[in-house]
């Protein structure tokens, strides 16, 4: 196994890098570049040199700009690279320094500058037998982010043509390495929202199946590409329930987001794309159809994935924000003492369960404040007293507490301190301003929003 090249143990190189980029170049041309261009160089002596020369390559762009930082990049890696038997690591830093000077070149020269560049520095050294395969990847990388730039500027037709050459093609061969096959996926998801935004749903979808779904379920698929069909799959879901329905979108989901998710081995990454699409849906569902087949949904397809052991921070989080969305119906249907119960247990147990994510705990809080505003305008100030010593102060108080949680309480405190004033008198509300805004706005970490509240009510209320 070979050692990963380092600079580390390169005598002067860290005092000359600190001494900014003329002592570096000084350095890199009195030491490494001689010594790598001796007949008997080895191939680490002289990969040494070629990442000396990229890091070199960057400071010179910082310091003189771009035409100072290409001349270096030709004379000093393109040149050594494209010696007879250069070593992979010299080949691979030329390619490294190529694909962060193309991104420079588009801005400041255009895109047909960058293109030109892109096909002499990447495309020819990567189609080459011996080419590495961190060389095709960072190939890759810049199609991407060409086909971009040409989608933007020439639209996406033009983006497609560019994405079956640079893309597409060179992933057919047998040894293109994954990285290549993670980029080719990139840039079709990429190529997806572009048609559905000036093409329509047709193009899109049919351009899904066949650059996106039928790549993510060919065995062995990356798992790069199978989140870029997901992602994908997202999109194409909120497109044919704005063109189609929702019934049209959910049999959509349940092939191309709920199957693939739901496979043995699935990635968390997967399985949170999944949960996405369905709050997208259970969104769908609230807006046009009843409270019972909503709920229905919001159990199947979003509670029972993020109460599973293993379900990731990304399944639990849409989970609850869709909980906090649904409230408003359930309170509708229900009743407040319903939203109550629902609130209970879908938006409190899961935040209370030990190593709940942050999010979830933040979604449970805004929850907390939502149902205070309802029991002061229904049961009065006798009813949201409680709630709100419950379940906005006793979370906010506990240790690590998220700054998002100690906020909200906050909030609710300072309506509660107003509406004391004006039913009970200053004393009164002064106590309850004293203990639940003041003194939480006096700890040394509270946030910056909880102690600019309780300023605000104290001069409001004339403390």
């Amino acid at each position: 196994m070979r050692e990963p090249l380092s600079l580390d143990g390169v005598a002067g190189w860290a005092a000359a890098e600190a001494a900014g980029s003329d002592a570096l170049r000084e350095f890199y041309e009195r030491k490494l570049k001689p010594a790598a261009e001796r007949a008997d160089a080895s191939p680490a002596v002289r990969g040494q040199r070629a990442m000396a020369a990229f890091q070199l390559m960057d400071a010179i762009a910082e310091a003189k700009g771009l035409a100072a930082a290409r001349a270096f990049y030709e004379s000093e890696l393109k040149s050594p690279a494209d010696l007879a038997r250069a070593p992979e690591s010299v080949s691979t830093q030329r390619a490294i320094a190529a694909f962060n000077l193309l991104d420079d070149l588009a801005r400041s020269e255009g895109l047909a500058a960058a293109r030109a560049f892109y096909e002499s520095e990447l495309q020819i050294p990567a189609e080459r037998e011996d080419a590495p395969a961190e060389m095709r990847a960072r190939r890759a990388m810049a199609a991407v982010n060409l086909a971009n730039r040409i989608g933007k500027k020439e639209g996406a037709e033009a983006a497609r043509i560019f994405y079956d050459s640079e893309l597409r093609a060179p992933t057919a061969q047998e040894t293109a390495p994954d990285a290549a096959h993670t980029q080719r996926a990139m840039a079709a998801f990429n190529l997806v929202k572009a048609m559905l935004d000036t093409q329509g749903l047709a193009a899109a979808r049919a351009f899904y199946e066949s650059e996106l779904k039928n790549a993510a379920e060919c065995a062995g698929a990356p798992d790069g590409v199978a989140l870029m069909r997901a992602m994908a799959a997202v999109d194409l879901a909120n497109g044919i329930a704005e063109t189609q329905g929702v019934s049209a979108a959910r049999a959509f989901y349940e092939t191309e987001l709920k199957k693939p998710a739901d496979r043995a081995g699935a990635t968390e990454d997967l399985r949170s794309q999944r949960a996405i699409g369905a709050f997208n849906l259970l969104v769908d569902f609230a807006a046009s159809e009843a409270a019972a087949p909503t709920l229905a949904f919001y159990r199947d397809e979003l509670k029972e994935p993020a109460e599973r052991a293993d379900a990731p921070e990304g399944v639990q989080t849409p989970r609850a924000i869709g909980a906090v969305n649904l409230l408003d119906l359930v309170a509708t249907a229900e009743g407040l003492d319903g939203a109550r119960t629902f609130y209970e247990s879908e938006l409190k147990a899961p935040a209370e369960r030990a190593g709940a994510p942050e999010d979830v705990r933040i979604k449970r809080a805004i929850a907390a404040f939502n149902l205070s505003v309802d029991y002061a305008k229904s049961r009065g100030l006798g009813a949201v007293l409680p709630f709100y010593a419950s379940e906005l102060k006793a979370p906010a108080e506990r240790a690590r507490a998220p700054d998002d949680v100690r906020t909200r309480r906050a909030m609710v405190a300072a309506n509660l301190a107003v509406a004391i004033a004006n039913r009970q008198g200053p004393d009164a509300a002064r106590g309850f301003y004293e203990s639940e805004l003041k003194a939480p706005a006096e700890q040394a970490d509270a946030p910056d929003d909880l102690r600019a509240m309780s300023m605000r009510v104290k001069s409001a209320l004339g403390f």
